[in-house]
């Protein structure tokens, strides 16, 4: 194990933090400290579990001051960060970092979570309307809001490590299965007793606040001849970005040629690269500036190192 991690690390993120992220992996995976513990074979927390179906929450009543303890491999990770050269490097590990922040983020939920059922038990045990309005105020309300900004950060995280369809199931999953449970049934209570809308503040939000993000949900690697370059490109960002294009030249020469994106709904956009124009094997990379000058790229590592697609030639056509 030990070696595959070394092996895994120096491909993934470099030479440069290869050996302390091995170590900090093979730490979560399989030492016989977690069967000893019955934690099957890992040490990593699972905030996470089956509920009505996979990927369900369950309160947590242990203070977060104990459970915290658990994710302490998460800031071990974060430190190793400015050591890490390159942006291909980077991406990759940002995304096993924010992978782990968002591991974090849900058992904050599940400690939160349980302070507050039990705040609303207590509120509604209480018989007098007034009495029971005024501690819904004081008690229940302050950890509802709380509960809202960590479900936030659990998004900021998650939506940092989607690149697939696959990961953005996971969001889906939160949004249909996680969140009535969590957040809207017991926020219609809370406002029932309270006699009044909740606000802002302890309501969810629905824009995105994170970093500007390109995702290419399935990434093509070979083409038939003769056969279009069909992408669908999903651009995350707080405003529609002023400008999103895919550049593609024969590969590792000649100019780049420009096609713009076209946007379809929301975030989402399409892209075509005719098969005209494609005359060889090709590179490309997407790039989007938001309206506020920044500027990203997919891959990270674009122009220098650009997604790749060899062109496949049926002999059988050919004779």
């Amino acid at each position: 194990m030990d070696d595959f991690y070394a092996d895994w690390a120096l491909t993934q993120f470099g030479p440069e933090v290869a050996e302390p992220v091995a170590k900090l992996f093979a730490s979560l995976d399989g030492e016989p400290s977690a069967a000893d513990r019955g934690q099957r074979t890992s040490n990593l927390p699972r905030p996470s579990t089956w509920v009505n179906g996979p990927g369900g929450i369950n309160p947590d009543e242990r203070p977060w001051e104990q459970v915290s303890k658990e994710y302490t491999f998460v800031e071990k990770m974060a430190k190793l960060r400015p050591q890490v050269k390159g942006q291909g490097n980077l991406e990759r590990f940002d995304y096993w970092l924010n992978n782990f922040r968002y591991l974090r983020a849900v058992g904050q939920v599940n400690c939160t979570w349980a302070k507050f059922n039990a705040a609303m038990k207590k509120v509604k045990d209480e018989k007098q309307p007034d009495d029971q309005k005024r501690l819904a105020r004081q008690t229940a309300l302050p950890l509802r809001k709380k509960l809202v900004a960590q479900v936030a950060e659990v998004h900021r995280y998650l939506l940092a490590t989607v690149t697939t369809n696959g990961a953005m199931g996971n969001v889906a999953n939160w949004q249909q299965h996680i969140m009535p449970t969590l957040l809207t049934e017991p926020g219609w209570q809370l406002a029932k007793i309270l006699g009044e809308d909740l606000p802002t503040d302890a309501m969810p939000s629905n824009r995105y606040d994170g970093p500007l993000r390109i995702i290419a949900p399935t990434v093509r690697t070979s083409l038939s001849a003769g056969e279009d370059l069909k992408l669908k490109v999903i651009i995350l960002a707080q405003n529609q970005p002023e400008d999103a294009a895919l550049y593609f030249r024969a590969m590792g020469k000649g100019n780049f040629d420009k096609i713009a994106l076209t946007h379809i709904a929301r975030g989402v956009y399409s892209v075509k690269i005719p098969a005209n124009r494609i005359k060889t094997d090709l590179e490309y990379y997407v790039k989007a500036n938001s309206t506020d000058g920044r500027q990203i790229t997919f891959p990270a590592a674009a122009p220098h190192i650009n997604q790749t697609v060899v062109v496949i030639i049926n002999k059988e056509k050919l004779r």
